[in-house]
């Protein structure tokens, strides 16, 4: 597949510069280099902490009233006084009761204790249509060659040392990390294990490491594992934990070190040309489900292609290499059978204490690392993620009680292995309530996408009872409105035109727009089951009841409940929480409801094209959603900028990428990478949900640009599978594949070959049956 290879032509000096490998649970990143060869290592479950059962404080819903009447009352420097009081958790952040982060696992070594620094010829590569890196060069008349792949078929890391003169392969192989109990080395390899933090009523790690010389000799030296004068050398390595995603067996779930032992058992007598098989047999039917083609293939290494960006622009091979990586990145982190899903880094992190934990925000951020899953036909990867929310309602119960006094289940901004649901330890930030209900747009886009009525029997009660929540943490105004209260906008501040300030007041966009998906979701969820006939009346009768949306003085789309936008204290922040409705949600439309749709234009407007990673990959989706593809085109161009490496953390600008493409907030956030790949999907190929009904899109947001080209494999709302082909930004082929019976609406008016379709004007309509694959002509 083109477009699918990140080259180099010298080695990783920092981490940002290294190239990841992964199985979803294990993770590498390869830094390269001919003397030193550096592979850090990460395991998906691998976290400080302990659970914390008692971080709701129980009596905060008695203060609900008194927060209320400030925010009725103005006085929002009262309302955040109460809530940092009352409505924060029960044991504070970073040092008390959230004190649990993503842990790096450690670094195995490969030293030649021959030298190398006269090496000749360096390259390094990632193939990514096989999930494989090498690096090679030349010493003397010895030519090297390195590969590293993670097998998700062998659960297992494989290294492979090849050198082209008999003898050449010498290395001295160790691991190291800071809280390692015991690690012990032996002539054909070196295991170890050890507790977070070296707290033993922390998380228990182990690993292990196989050691296949051909050739030559091994031997066990202090420090580590001595390889000389072999011809190759492969080399398996895993590793584990005690954690489980069970909370009534307080997370712990069998002897890592037993659980690597028998892994390293099955890989023994396989040569490296079969484990290699295995992992590309596995590998490639995720990668292949989707191409795109908007450029030639290129030969050019990523540093020739970012100094052209920073130059010229991004060009169409560079943005095609960076929508390949995002599918890559999800595959590598987030397999089927992942314990937990991708986090703010993936599962790649080299430190102890990362940036935000490296854990699940869901006031944006984890649910943007699967935007792009839906639609590129790897539904099947979000699998963790729905785990991880289907496990949440039976600690959200207590925070909703606690919070509310409330039916149902919620979950606030951040949450962890550990199933937290508690607000934070203080600001608008930690003050996010309908955390649950986003999440839970999850679980209903995957049954919207796929159409699987087993997954939606699985996940309806999780649905039910988040919106039982929703409705019982309502608030009813004088005159009838319902509405939240209190309601913040992610992170953001606003400034009233008297001049008060605050994060904190009543009915923000954002939670009519939250409202309206998941209500909408669960009176259509509760008919296709036929199921909650009376529930499904009282939410409809509090969706008429959501104040509408509001179009300000500048014509912007409100974000707090006055026209407050142009005092904005931050006039340009990274959140755009407000245009929710537009992207990922589905209130708002450029066909359906025009007037919000240009409201939300000049809202992107006055915030600017400028921010942080993520958020200029939010952007991206923003601008396609309203079908204009060039300004979305200069979006993406504007985060494949590539950013300095020093470790600054920025809030305002400064987004871009690392020379290894991952994304820089700074510091790396994956999450820009998987917004970016889904907003080249939108700009391809759109649907939404209207009243239960699909509404499909194909090329709706086609930059100029990119003015021919074809994609294969995106999908749509209501189980469909879409081709399309173009030259001069016409449609010239285009397929739709059901995956059930089903009716399809087409924006447009096509001709459908093997169907009776019509057009209304706006739609073309035909009913598809599971399987048969229509050929559609734009008239």
């Amino acid at each position: 597949m083109q477009n699918s290879i990140l080259r180099y032509t010298s080695p990783a000096k920092k981490w940002i510069h290294a190239l990841p490998v992964g199985s979803g649970r294990l993770g590498g990143m390869l830094y390269g280099g001919a003397k030193k060869f550096y592979c850090q290592l990460n395991e998906v479950s691998l976290w400080s902490g302990a659970p914390f059962p008692n971080a709701d404080k129980t009596d905060a819903y008695t203060h609900l009233d008194e927060l209320r009447r400030a925010v009725n009352e103005e006085r929002y420097q009262d309302a955040e006084e109460i809530l940092d009081k009352h409505f924060t958790n029960n044991g504070g952040g970073f040092e008390g009761a959230y004190s649990c982060t993503y842990q790096t696992l450690g670094e195995m070594r490969f030293v030649s204790p021959s030298g190398g620094s006269r090496a000749r010829g360096y390259r390094r590569e990632l193939d990514m249509s096989r999930a494989v890196y090498s690096d090679e060069f030349s010493v003397g008349k010895a030519h090297f060659e390195r590969k590293c792949f993670a097998s998700a078929a062998d659960d297992v890391i494989v290294l492979r040392f090849e050198g082209s003169e008999k003898g050449s392969v010498s290395l001295d192989i160790s691991f190291t990390r800071r809280d390692i109990r015991r690690t012990e080395y032996t002539d054909s390899g070196f295991s170890f294990y050890g507790y977070c933090n070296n707290d033993d009523s922390h998380m228990k790690f182990a690993g292990e490491c196989r050691l296949v010389p051909e050739g030559g000799e091994a031997f066990a030296g202090k420090k580590a594992v001595c390889v000389r004068n072999a011809d190759a050398l492969t080399v398996v390595f895993t590793a584990a934990t005690d954690y489980i995603l069970d909370e009534s067996k307080n997370f712990k779930g069998g002897c890592p070190v037993e659980k690597c032992s028998e892994i390293i058992k099955k890989t023994t007598g396989k040569s490296y040309g079969e484990l290699f098989a295995a992992h590309e047999k596995e590998y490639k039917p995720y990668y292949e489900r989707c191409s795109l083609n908007v450029a030639e293939d290129t030969d050019k290494t990523v540093d020739e292609l970012l100094d052209e960006a920073e130059k010229n622009g991004a060009s169409a091979p560079l943005c095609e290499l960076f929508f390949n990586y995002g599918r890559y990145l999800l595959i590598s982190s987030s397999r089927p059978e992942n314990i937990l899903p991708a986090n703010l880094q993936g599962i790649w992190c080299n430190e102890y204490e990362p940036p935000w934990h490296c854990d699940y925000h869901t006031n944006i951020n984890v649910q943007m690392n699967y935007w792009h899953a839906y639609m590129t036909g790897l539904a099947d990867c979000i699998e963790p993620f729905a785990k991880l929310i289907c496990a949440l309602p039976e600690n959200g119960r207590k925070t909703a009680k606690a919070y509310y006094n409330a039916e149902g289940w919620t979950q606030y901004t951040i949450t962890s292995p550990w199933l937290w649901t508690s607000p934070g330890w203080g600001g608008g930030w930690s003050q996010y309530p309908l955390g649950g209900a986003w999440l839970c747009r999850h679980l209903t886009e995957l049954y919207y996408f796929t159409k699987d009525e087993e997954l939606l029997k699985r996940f309806y009660p999780v649905i039910r009872e988040n919106c039982l929540f929703n409705l019982d943490m309502l608030y009813e105004e004088s005159d009838g409105t319902l509405l939240t209260n209190p309601a913040t906008s992610p992170e953001n501040r606003f400034r009233t035109d008297s001049g008060k300030t605050g994060w904190v007041c009543k009915g923000t966009a954002m939670d009519i727009e939250m409202l309206h998906d998941n209500f909408a979701d669960f009176i259509f969820l509760s008919r296709v089951l036929e199921t909650d006939e009376e529930l499904r009346s009282r939410v409809e009768a509090a969706a008429k009841r959501l104040p509408p949306l509001k179009i300000g003085s500048a014509g912007q789309l409100c974000e707090w409940q006055g026209d407050w936008d142009l005092n904005a204290p931050e006039p340009h922040h990274r959140h755009v929480s407000h245009l929710y409705g537009l992207h990922p949600g589905s209130m708002i439309s450029i066909v359906e409801t025009p007037e919000l749709a240009e409201a939300c234009k000049k809202t992107l407007e006055l915030r600017g094209d400028d921010g942080t990673g993520w958020s200029l990959a939010w952007k991206i989706n923003f601008w396609a959603r309203l079908r204009n593809g060039d300004r979305a085109l200069k979006l993406l161009r504007r985060l494949l900028m590539p950013v300095s490496d020093g470790p600054v953390t920025r809030y305002t600008r400064g987004g871009g990428v690392y020379r290894n493409l991952f994304d820089a907030h700074p510091p790396f956030q994956i999450d820009g990478n998987f917004g970016a790949a889904a907003g080249i999907c939108e700009m391809l190929l759109q649907s939404q949900a209207f009243d239960g009904v699909f509404v499909t899109d194909i090329l709706p947001a086609l930059p100029g640009e990119w003015d021919s080209g074809s994609f294969t494999g995106l999908h749509a709302r209501g189980g469909l599978t879409v081709d399309a082909q173009w030259k001069n930004r016409r449609l010239t082929a285009a397929a739709v594949t059901a995956s059930t019976d089903t009716p399809v609406k087409l924006f447009g008016e096509y001709t459908v070959e093997g169907a009776d379709a019509s057009f209304d004007g706006k739609y073309t309509v035909f009913n598809a049956e599971k399987g048969v694959r229509y050929i559609l002509s734009l008239k």
